[in-house]
């Protein structure tokens, strides 16, 4: 009994020596890569091989467009004078652009607004929009009208609004057509015949 005693006592020093040089070695180094590699500059050379020509500075203080911005853009025509406006997440290929970046992939844009949650472009356009609608009566029911550049007429939808309903007043002016500007407007139109 007593030499399984010793014969322990001896396994347990000998574990709390190799222990101990073991961690030692470990805490040793740590100490020496702290002290040599306090630098982002230092931990390249150390851990890259690279040499002080190969490395470029950047200038942290340049704005680039985050992949959550959003896009403003505005579509300005002058044939009819209407600004169009859509707001749309930022497209992948503006991605971390700086704005001079942007004014070299857009030339023909003119940017409004720049930061890293929001760009705004503007750019102005011969001819008119394609907001233009005619509504008037067709067979009995109210039904709108695209219009294009040249004014031409297409249907663009029937709706199940019976002229029969409207009022007089309503009923002349869908007789001699009623032209609107924007899906807003044109939708609170059909909302009133409703």
């Amino acid at each position: 009994m007593r030499r399984f005693f010793y014969f322990c006592v001896v396994v347990f020093l000998f574990g709390v020596i190799i222990g101990y040089l073991f961690l030692g070695k470990l805490s040793s180094q740590d100490k020496v890569s702290k002290e040599t590699k306090n630098t982002p500059q230092e931990w390249l050379k150390n851990d890259v091989n690279i040499n002080e020509d190969s490395v470029i500075d950047v200038d942290s203080q340049d704005v680039k467009i985050s992949p959550q911005a959003v896009l403003i853009i505005n579509k300005h025509f002058k044939g009819c004078n209407h600004t169009i406006t859509n707001v749309i997440s930022i497209p992948t290929e503006m991605v971390n652009l700086t704005e001079e970046k942007l004014i070299e992939a857009y030339p023909d844009w003119e940017i409004i607004d720049f930061s890293n949650k929001q760009v705004s472009i503007y750019k102005e356009f011969e001819g008119e929009c394609n907001e233009h609608y005619r509504v008037r009566e067709e067979n009995g029911f109210v039904t709108v009208y695209y219009l294009d550049e040249g004014k031409t007429e297409k249907i663009y939808d029937v709706t199940d609004i019976s002229v029969e309903y409207l009022t007089e007043g309503d009923r002349e002016k869908i007789k001699n057509g009623i032209n609107v500007y924007g899906k807003n407007e044109l939708n609170a139109l059909l909302e009133d015949f409703e």
